[in-house]
């Protein structure tokens, strides 16, 4: 029987559903040969109640538009104390002419979390470059800086909520780690590996500046 100190979700679009899916084929893997444990199961966070939660097409205005009309499974049962949330991306790729819209809808996400499930520590990550399909892509592209900004500044301006800067390469645009799809990671590459670990460091980071 574990006793965990914290309980702590991560959730977002494809990137997290992709996600979950890398750290359950690593936990297999390592029934038979030697995987580092920060890459699979609790992420080696052995005194967190960790759950991960992740859909391909998930949306901030969608999630804030469910809880609005009915509930969010998710977060009502387990009632976490830190979030760490990777969404934005689908919102600025449909609306790409509306950056502000995106932000709004994160800002509202990040209100629902810190007020109404009375979450302690919000991490928000970075939107994340893409590249196809080209035309939507590029503005896209030219939207996404100015949006990370806005979010960093978001978070800079709300108590118990910090903006999480990806480290080493996912920082930069770089083909090489991404699919052939032009947005999410390379599976076969070191892509997912940086980002399980960056994810797993927000986790971190969360808990020394929450408690």
């Amino acid at each position: 029987m574990h006793n965990f100190s914290q309980r702590v979700v991560i959730f977002g679009d494809s990137f997290i559903s992709r996600l979950v899916t890398y750290m359950r084929n690593n936990e297999g893997r390592a029934e038979t040969e030697s995987v580092d444990p920060s890459l699979y199961g609790r992420m080696g966070l052995e005194d967190c109640d960790l759950h991960v939660w992740g859909h391909e097409r998930m949306k901030a205005s969608t999630l804030v538009q469910q809880y609005q009309e009915q509930s969010l499974d998710f977060l009502e049962g387990f009632r976490p104390e830190i979030a760490i949330m990777h969404l934005g991306g689908n919102d600025l790729y449909d609306n790409p002419t509306d950056p502000e819209a995106t932000v709004k809808s994160i800002q509202e996400l990040i209100q629902m979390l810190r007020f109404d499930f009375q979450i302690q520590k919000v991490i928000v990550c970075p939107l994340l470059p893409r590249t196809f399909p080209a035309r939507k892509a590029h503005q896209y592209m030219a939207a996404l800086d100015r949006v990370n900004q806005d979010i960093k500044e978001l978070c800079a301006a709300t108590k118990d909520c910090e903006y999480w800067s990806h480290r080493g390469c996912l920082r930069l645009w770089n083909a090489d780690l991404y699919a052939k799809d032009g947005v999410n990671l390379d599976s076969k590459g070191p892509a997912k590996k940086i980002f399980c670990r960056s994810i797993r460091e927000a986790v971190l980071r969360a808990k020394v500046s929450a408690f």
